[in-house]
Protein backbone atom coordinates (compact mmCIF):
# COMPACT_ATOMS: atom_id res chain seq x y z
CA UNK A 1 0.00 0.00 0.00
CA UNK A 2 1.38 3.22 -1.35
CA UNK A 3 0.46 6.95 0.70
CA UNK A 4 -1.88 7.74 -2.51
CA UNK A 5 -3.92 4.57 -2.01
CA UNK A 6 -7.64 4.82 -0.66
CA UNK A 7 -7.45 3.72 3.39
CA UNK A 8 -10.65 2.20 4.28
CA UNK A 9 -12.49 1.51 8.03
CA UNK A 10 -9.41 -0.54 8.95
CA UNK A 11 -8.65 -3.77 9.61
CA UNK A 12 -8.97 -5.52 13.13
CA UNK A 13 -6.38 -8.69 13.36
CA UNK A 14 -5.96 -10.49 16.74
CA UNK A 15 -2.82 -11.97 17.75
CA UNK A 16 -1.15 -13.77 21.11
CA UNK A 17 -0.14 -11.40 23.82
CA UNK A 18 3.56 -12.42 23.01
CA UNK A 19 2.98 -11.17 19.81
CA UNK A 20 1.59 -8.25 21.01
CA UNK A 21 4.92 -7.85 23.37
CA UNK A 22 7.12 -7.42 20.25
CA UNK A 23 4.46 -5.62 18.57
CA UNK A 24 4.61 -3.19 21.57
CA UNK A 25 8.63 -3.22 21.28
CA UNK A 26 9.07 -2.37 17.87
CA UNK A 27 6.54 0.97 18.25
CA UNK A 28 8.57 2.16 21.79
CA UNK A 29 11.62 2.16 18.93
CA UNK A 30 9.79 3.69 16.53
CA UNK A 31 7.97 6.30 18.98
CA UNK A 32 11.33 6.89 21.93
CA UNK A 33 14.38 6.46 19.39
CA UNK A 34 12.31 7.06 16.19
CA UNK A 35 14.51 4.13 14.85
CA UNK A 36 14.56 3.85 10.96
CA UNK A 37 13.37 7.55 10.82
CA UNK A 38 16.83 9.29 10.33
CA UNK A 39 15.57 12.79 10.35
CA UNK A 40 17.79 15.71 9.85
CA UNK A 41 17.55 18.85 11.70
CA UNK A 42 15.23 20.42 9.46
CA UNK A 43 12.49 17.40 9.71
CA UNK A 44 12.71 17.95 13.18
CA UNK A 45 12.08 21.65 13.43
CA UNK A 46 9.12 20.74 11.51
CA UNK A 47 7.62 17.55 13.50
CA UNK A 48 7.96 19.93 16.65
CA UNK A 49 6.16 22.66 14.66
CA UNK A 50 3.38 20.47 13.49
CA UNK A 51 3.10 19.06 17.51
CA UNK A 52 3.18 22.19 18.78
CA UNK A 53 0.21 23.36 17.21
CA UNK A 54 -2.19 20.05 17.33
CA UNK A 55 -4.05 20.93 20.41
CA UNK A 56 -5.48 24.42 17.98
CA UNK A 57 -6.61 22.22 14.80
CA UNK A 58 -10.46 21.84 14.71
CA UNK A 59 -10.96 18.25 15.25
CA UNK A 60 -9.83 18.70 18.97
CA UNK A 61 -12.04 21.68 19.84
CA UNK A 62 -13.37 19.26 22.43
CA UNK A 63 -10.14 18.90 24.19
CA UNK A 64 -9.38 22.13 24.24
CA UNK A 65 -12.90 23.72 25.38
CA UNK A 66 -13.18 20.74 28.18
CA UNK A 67 -9.85 22.10 29.62
CA UNK A 68 -10.29 25.56 29.45
CA UNK A 69 -13.64 25.24 30.88
CA UNK A 70 -12.53 23.03 34.16
CA UNK A 71 -9.39 25.12 34.59
CA UNK A 72 -11.60 28.59 34.53
CA UNK A 73 -13.78 26.34 37.16
CA UNK A 74 -11.05 25.63 39.61
CA UNK A 75 -9.73 28.99 39.11
CA UNK A 76 -13.01 30.36 40.02
CA UNK A 77 -12.66 28.38 43.48
CA UNK A 78 -9.36 29.92 44.33
CA UNK A 79 -7.63 26.43 43.40
CA UNK A 80 -4.38 26.12 40.99
CA UNK A 81 -5.53 24.23 37.81
CA UNK A 82 -3.21 21.26 37.86
CA UNK A 83 -3.12 18.86 34.33
CA UNK A 84 -1.15 15.70 33.92
CA UNK A 85 -0.32 14.76 30.29
CA UNK A 86 0.82 11.30 29.09
CA UNK A 87 2.45 11.28 25.72
CA UNK A 88 2.83 14.71 25.92
CA UNK A 89 5.27 15.53 23.03
CA UNK A 90 5.78 19.36 23.22
CA UNK A 91 2.54 20.47 25.28
CA UNK A 92 0.88 21.93 22.85
CA UNK A 93 -2.07 22.02 25.18
CA UNK A 94 -0.22 24.16 27.24
CA UNK A 95 0.49 26.61 24.26
CA UNK A 96 -3.39 26.57 23.98
CA UNK A 97 -3.46 27.63 27.68
CA UNK A 98 -0.68 30.15 27.76
CA UNK A 99 -2.72 31.56 24.44
CA UNK A 100 -5.82 31.75 25.94
CA UNK A 101 -5.85 32.84 29.83
CA UNK A 102 -2.16 32.47 30.61
CA UNK A 103 0.03 29.85 32.71
CA UNK A 104 -0.56 31.28 36.40
CA UNK A 105 -2.02 29.20 38.61
CA UNK A 106 -1.59 26.04 36.53
CA UNK A 107 0.68 23.27 36.96
CA UNK A 108 1.40 21.17 34.45
CA UNK A 109 3.15 17.68 34.32
CA UNK A 110 3.98 16.13 30.90
CA UNK A 111 4.89 12.91 29.97
CA UNK A 112 7.54 12.12 26.98
CA UNK A 113 9.98 10.11 25.92
CA UNK A 114 11.42 11.59 22.79
CA UNK A 115 14.34 13.84 23.83
CA UNK A 116 13.90 16.68 21.41
CA UNK A 117 10.23 17.07 21.97
CA UNK A 118 11.68 17.80 26.25
CA UNK A 119 14.29 19.89 25.14
CA UNK A 120 11.70 22.13 23.03
CA UNK A 121 9.15 22.32 26.03
CA UNK A 122 12.00 22.79 28.59
CA UNK A 123 13.07 26.05 26.49
CA UNK A 124 9.45 27.33 26.20
CA UNK A 125 8.36 26.54 29.47
CA UNK A 126 10.91 26.76 32.26
CA UNK A 127 8.38 27.29 35.10
CA UNK A 128 6.46 24.04 34.66
CA UNK A 129 7.49 20.09 34.25
CA UNK A 130 8.54 17.21 31.50
CA UNK A 131 9.58 14.13 32.90
CA UNK A 132 11.36 12.03 30.28
CA UNK A 133 9.74 8.44 30.48
CA UNK A 134 8.04 5.75 28.74
CA UNK A 135 4.48 4.11 29.52
CA UNK A 136 6.87 0.99 31.70
CA UNK A 137 8.44 4.34 33.61
CA UNK A 138 5.75 6.63 33.79
CA UNK A 139 3.67 3.59 35.92
CA UNK A 140 6.75 3.88 38.59
CA UNK A 141 6.06 7.96 38.85
CA UNK A 142 4.61 9.26 42.35
CA UNK A 143 4.03 12.56 44.30
CA UNK A 144 7.55 12.68 44.44
CA UNK A 145 8.07 13.13 40.82
CA UNK A 146 5.21 15.01 40.14
CA UNK A 147 5.31 17.61 43.02
CA UNK A 148 1.93 17.37 43.95
CA UNK A 149 -0.37 14.08 45.22
CA UNK A 150 -3.24 15.12 42.85
CA UNK A 151 -4.38 16.32 39.43
CA UNK A 152 -7.56 18.20 37.89
CA UNK A 153 -7.09 16.72 34.66
CA UNK A 154 -5.49 13.60 32.74
CA UNK A 155 -4.85 13.81 29.47
CA UNK A 156 -3.76 11.23 26.75
CA UNK A 157 -4.39 12.35 23.13
CA UNK A 158 -3.73 8.67 20.73
CA UNK A 159 -1.14 7.27 23.21
CA UNK A 160 -3.02 4.34 24.50
CA UNK A 161 -3.72 2.74 21.42
CA UNK A 162 -0.18 2.46 20.91
CA UNK A 163 0.56 0.91 24.19
CA UNK A 164 -0.59 -3.33 24.69
CA UNK A 165 -3.74 -4.00 27.04
CA UNK A 166 -1.40 -5.21 30.25
CA UNK A 167 0.16 -1.45 30.25
CA UNK A 168 -2.58 0.22 29.38
CA UNK A 169 -4.65 -1.04 32.58
CA UNK A 170 -1.80 -0.47 34.83
CA UNK A 171 -1.47 2.53 33.94
CA UNK A 172 -4.62 3.32 34.46
CA UNK A 173 -4.77 1.49 37.33
CA UNK A 174 -2.04 3.98 38.54
CA UNK A 175 -3.49 6.68 37.36
CA UNK A 176 -6.72 6.02 39.21
CA UNK A 177 -4.90 7.28 42.72
CA UNK A 178 -4.62 10.77 42.00
CA UNK A 179 -6.86 12.01 39.19
CA UNK A 180 -10.47 11.17 38.77
CA UNK A 181 -10.94 13.26 35.15
CA UNK A 182 -9.66 11.41 32.50
CA UNK A 183 -9.82 13.20 28.81
CA UNK A 184 -8.84 10.48 26.17
CA UNK A 185 -8.34 10.54 22.49
CA UNK A 186 -8.37 7.03 21.31
CA UNK A 187 -9.66 4.65 19.28
CA UNK A 188 -13.21 3.25 20.13
CA UNK A 189 -12.47 0.08 18.17
CA UNK A 190 -12.96 -3.01 20.43
CA UNK A 191 -13.10 -0.53 22.76
CA UNK A 192 -16.02 -2.17 24.93
CA UNK A 193 -14.20 -5.68 24.56
CA UNK A 194 -15.84 -6.88 21.77
CA UNK A 195 -13.53 -9.11 20.45
CA UNK A 196 -11.87 -12.13 22.04
CA UNK A 197 -10.71 -10.85 25.38
CA UNK A 198 -7.64 -13.91 25.16
CA UNK A 199 -6.57 -12.15 22.30
CA UNK A 200 -4.82 -8.71 21.34
CA UNK A 201 -6.84 -6.42 18.74
CA UNK A 202 -4.50 -4.69 16.46
CA UNK A 203 -5.12 -2.57 13.21
CA UNK A 204 -3.12 -0.86 10.38
CA UNK A 205 -2.57 2.70 11.01
CA UNK A 206 0.11 3.96 8.27
CA UNK A 207 1.34 0.45 7.02
CA UNK A 208 3.87 2.21 4.84
CA UNK A 209 5.24 2.99 7.58
CA UNK A 210 4.67 -0.25 9.35
CA UNK A 211 2.70 1.73 11.87
CA UNK A 212 0.12 -1.12 13.58
CA UNK A 213 -1.60 -0.14 16.69
CA UNK A 214 -3.78 -1.31 19.34
CA UNK A 215 -7.70 -1.28 19.55
CA UNK A 216 -7.32 -1.94 23.61
CA UNK A 217 -10.88 -3.05 25.39
CA UNK A 218 -10.10 0.90 27.29
CA UNK A 219 -13.79 1.42 28.37
CA UNK A 220 -13.80 -1.95 29.95
CA UNK A 221 -10.27 -1.10 31.52
CA UNK A 222 -11.54 2.32 32.92
CA UNK A 223 -14.65 0.95 34.14
CA UNK A 224 -12.43 -1.87 36.37
CA UNK A 225 -11.26 1.25 37.92
CA UNK A 226 -13.92 3.53 38.79
CA UNK A 227 -13.81 5.89 35.85
CA UNK A 228 -17.37 5.93 33.89
CA UNK A 229 -17.56 7.72 30.01
CA UNK A 230 -19.60 10.83 30.24
CA UNK A 231 -18.82 12.40 26.90
CA UNK A 232 -18.21 11.22 23.60
CA UNK A 233 -17.13 12.96 20.21
CA UNK A 234 -16.62 11.37 17.15
CA UNK A 235 -14.00 12.49 15.50
CA UNK A 236 -13.72 13.48 11.40
CA UNK A 237 -11.53 10.45 9.76
CA UNK A 238 -8.20 9.97 10.71
CA UNK A 239 -5.48 8.91 7.83
CA UNK A 240 -8.36 8.16 6.32
CA UNK A 241 -9.78 5.84 8.65
CA UNK A 242 -13.20 6.65 10.94
CA UNK A 243 -13.47 4.95 14.41
CA UNK A 244 -11.84 8.02 16.75
CA UNK A 245 -13.56 9.50 19.74
CA UNK A 246 -12.91 12.15 22.01
CA UNK A 247 -13.92 10.64 25.64
CA UNK A 248 -14.07 12.54 28.85
CA UNK A 249 -14.31 9.92 32.15
CA UNK A 250 -14.82 10.75 36.09
CA UNK A 251 -15.11 8.80 39.07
Amino acid sequence: MTKDQPREYPNVFQISPEAAEHLYQFMWLFWEKRAGQDMDDGEVAELLRQHEIAMAEPPVAPIRDTVLSILQQVHANGVEFSILELGAANGSIVHVIDKEVGLDGVRYVGIEPWGPFIEDFRARFPGQTMIQANIDQAIDLSSDDFGTDSFCVFLASQVFCMVEPDRVRRYIKHLSGFCNCLIIQDTIINSQSQLSPNKVAIFPFKPWDMQFYFANPFEVLLNEFGYRIVSNWEMPPKQGKHGWSIFIATK
